[in-house]
């Protein structure tokens, strides 16, 4: 369970989904996977591991954020193999199995204590043995676990399945909770200490006096053998310990008959002599029966062999010694074997003429090849013409060299699937040597959709630069052509008001103000509509600016009303941010705090808050306020929240504070209950070069 919790926290899908939940976008920066594509990956990979895993019944991926709530889970039960919907995860905070990650900051895998499982607030009845393996972030803080979660009665009757009818044996952890497996293994009792039925077993009692000793007891008419937990610091251990039992009539049974038929005092003491033998023997190689065992348990699932060696004489090193050798053995090929079935590349590894020796999941799914079909078969089966008769060079070429090469770099590579279609590949091909022989593993990528997204790319910047020329014209067209009649009407009025002076009266001076007001904000409008369609197409002064001399241009280019206050705080005037476009953007906000202000008095307040990545901005007014259903309008093209009539403007200035704040990548928010006052936050995030510059 160690190795296999150890495996399963070091698969990319676990780090793909750390990487993804510390961006905003949740989207790895790598390779562009959401967190559920990689939560779908891990989803995948519990779900094969739980087919070669009877003795499991849940895995999971928990994470810290939420109340350590479960971001990943597969459960195995009598229904079969369940990938648990976002909806049915869980918070786990509060379960003690998490307190070694969760509250003691452990670092290491560890066990939990034996006890039932609880699920929805619902206990189970199945015998728990946890294991919790941390799972760290890249800046080194715990970031989650991985938690197994394993059906001890299972385990322990793998572990005796050659069990004799009149053997017993009770497994008891620190608490005297137990399970006994008797009868052949097809009795089973297990009794936590917390249950209302417990009672101690005469086994606890035996265990307790036995001490750290190995020892044999005789006791009501049983023979007990007893392995005490063995003394560990070593925070996976179980300190679980093993009674096992036999009713000495069974015992006995031969020496009786023997007795019973008159064979004297010297067969009863060589029926004794033969039982001491006996123990004696079966105690030294029990070792080495031990490890033949679990060997053979665990030779089809390449799980670990776990089990304790307590003699220190030749045979427990040379048990100790296989052991160790045999885990490091199957270490290895679990995690190459994981690798290699995980990954989305496919892998084949060839020999010298040129067949199949082996190919990964991705491989055979890649071609369409039953994995039996493929190994045997000429490389030369996954290729079309020509590449199926130039393949013989490609094999000698890579005889000759030492270092990875790849398959034909400057031209695209074509691979044939069993149903005879084609698709385009990129192959790598490295020589390794092994079993005595020289071998090829090559490396295959599906380069399909990575050429459509180029076909794509190119299109869609060819479409870009068309539809910037087209912005690019109208434009011109907007500040040149379209200014032309409005001069020509506001020169008109202004004339008629010359040449009519004498015959004007107050209603048409009116009218002809009206109409140059109407000129005026058309050509105001047309002014924002050139600068709006500039944002971000025309590059901005990457200069940077000390907060003081910010605040003294943000002055200079208000103009701010008598009775009204532009208050501004230490940390802005001792920060240095980037000049334009971020003058710009509080340039608009705070002008347009003033211009909307409805009492003869008021102030408008800037603050700013520095983290590695951003400034973050507080714009807050004591105004009238913005009701919240108009919170996300405001932020659109011409909108205004008074008729046009009361306001001197287009309606456009949140709209360009909105294209800035979305172009560089930040965020603005407004919070107002639309009654009195109003607060801007705005997320600007810094380069760089910006996060080497101090606060002076």
């Amino acid at each position: 369970m160690v190795l296999d919790a150890k495996n399963y926290a070091s698969m990319p899908p676990v780090a793909g989904i750390i990487r993804s939940m510390e961006r905003e976008n949740l989207t790895d920066p790598i390779d562009g996977s959401s967190v559920q594509q990689w939560r779908d990956r891990l989803n995948q990979i519990f779900v094969a591991n739980l087919l070669t895993r009877p003795g499991y019944f849940q895995i999971r991926f928990i994470g810290k954020l939420d109340n350590w709530k479960e971001l990943v889970r597969v459960d195995q039960g009598p229904g079969g193999i369940t990938i648990m919907p976002s909806d049915s995860l869980q918070q786990k905070g509060d379960r003690s199995y998490l307190d070694g990650v969760a509250r003691q900051n452990m670092r290491e895998p560890y066990f939990s204590e034996l006890d039932q499982n609880v699920d929805h607030g619902k206990v189970e009845d199945i015998p728990t043995i946890r294991i919790v393996h941390p799972v760290l972030a890249a800046n080194g803080e715990v970031f989650g676990a991985i938690v197994v979660n394993a059906n001890f009665g299972i385990l322990l009757k793998e572990a005796t399945s050659s069990l004799e009818d009149d053997v017993a044996i009770t497994v008891l952890d620190r608490n005297a909770s137990y399970m006994t497996i008797a009868n052949g293994g097809t009795s089973t009792l297990m009794r936590l200490h917390t249950s209302p039925n417990w009672i101690e077993p005469p086994e606890n009692k035996i265990l307790r006096e036995a001490g750290d000793a190995r020892t044999i007891v005789t006791f009501d008419g049983k023979i007990y053998y007893v392995v005490p937990p063995t003394a560990s610091e070593d925070k996976r251990d179980l300190s679980l310990g093993f009674v096992a039992s036999i009713p000495l009539d069974a015992l006995l049974t031969d020496a009786r008959e023997r007795l019973r038929h008159g064979t004297g005092i010297s067969v009863l003491l060589a029926s004794v002599t033969g039982l001491l033998a006996y123990l004696v023997g079966q105690r030294i190689t029990a070792p080495l029966r031990c490890m033949q065992a679990e060997i053979t348990q665990h030779r089809a699932t390449n799980t670990p062999i776990d089990f304790p060696v307590y003699s220190e004489d030749e045979v427990g090193k040379l048990t100790k010694s296989f052991a160790d050798l045999g885990n490091e053995l199957i270490r290895q090929t679990a995690r190459m074997s994981a690798i290699l079935e995980s990954t989305s590349e496919g892998i084949v590894t060839i020999n010298t003429e040129g067949a199949l020796c082996d190919a990964n999941r991705a491989a055979v799914e890649m071609f369409g090849y039953p994995l039996e079909e493929l190994i045997g078969a000429p490389l030369n089966i996954l290729m079309p013409s020509p590449e199926k008769e130039a393949h013989q060079s490609y094999v000698e070429a890579a005889l000759r060299t030492t270092v990875r090469m790849d398959m034909s770099p400057n031209r695209l590579v074509w691979a044939q699937r069993k149903n005879g279609t084609t698709f385009p590949i990129e192959v790598s091909i490295g020589k390794a040597v092994y079993d005595g022989k020289v071998h090829f593993v090559g490396v295959i990528y599906d380069v399909t959709q990575k050429n459509e997204m180029f076909s794509n790319q190119d299109a869609l910047i060819d479409a870009l630069k068309r539809s910037n020329d087209e912005l690019d014209q109208f434009a011109y067209v907007a500040s040149h052509d379209l200014k032309a009649p409005l001069r020509v009407i506001d020169n008109a009025s202004r004339w008629l008001e010359e040449d009519l002076e004498e015959h004007l009266n107050d209603d048409t001076r009116e009218s002809l103000g009206l109409l140059r007001n109407r000129v005026q904000r058309m050509e105001r409008l047309l002014d924002d509509l050139l600068e709006h369609s500039r944002i971000g197409r025309v590059s901005e002064s990457a200069d940077l600016i000390k907060g003081e001399d910010l605040i003294d241009e943000l002055k200079g280019l208000l103009d701010i009303p008598n009775g009204f206050e532009l208050q501004t705080t230490d940390a802005l005037a001792t920060v240095t941010v980037p000049q334009f476009p971020l003058q710009t953007v509080l340039l608009n906000l705070i002008s347009n705090a003033f211009r909307h202000h409805d009492r003869p008095s008021g102030h408008v307040r800037v603050d700013v808050n520095v983290t590695d990545d951003c400034y973050r901005f507080i714009i807050t007014d004591d105004g009238p306020g913005i009701a919240p259903e108009f919170h996300k309008k405001i932020f659109e093209l011409f909108q205004t929240l008074k008729p046009r009539d009361q306001l001197d403007g287009s309606g456009m200035g949140l709209a360009m504070v909105r294209k800035h704040v979305d172009i560089v990548g930040g965020s603005i928010e407004v919070n107002s209950d639309g009654v009195r006052g109003t607060e801007f936050r705005l997320t600007w995030p810094r380069s760089v070069d910006e996060r080497g510059v101090k606060a002076a």
